[in-house]
């Protein structure tokens, strides 16, 4: 079975109007609070990193849900 959005490419590239995107926990907690409210969403896991382009390291969040 395969499952997802038609049309939908991993990874995404989030891009925000303001310029600032809030950190990557933030980020994949409110995508995932979103994601579960769908009834037919029985599991989840989300994973965010960011590509740093002025520090000498990434950051990475990840989290999973089950109803």
């Amino acid at each position: 079975m395969r499952v997802g959005i038609r049309g939908l490419r991993y990874p995404l590239t989030i891009r925000c109007a303001s310029g600032n995107l809030p950190a990557v926990g933030i980020f994949e907690m409110a995508v995932a609070s979103q994601l579960k409210e769908y009834p037919l969403v029985l599991a989840l896991t989300v994973e965010a990193e960011n590509f740093e382009s002025i520090h000498n390291h990434s950051a990475f969040a990840r989290i999973s849900l089950f109803k």
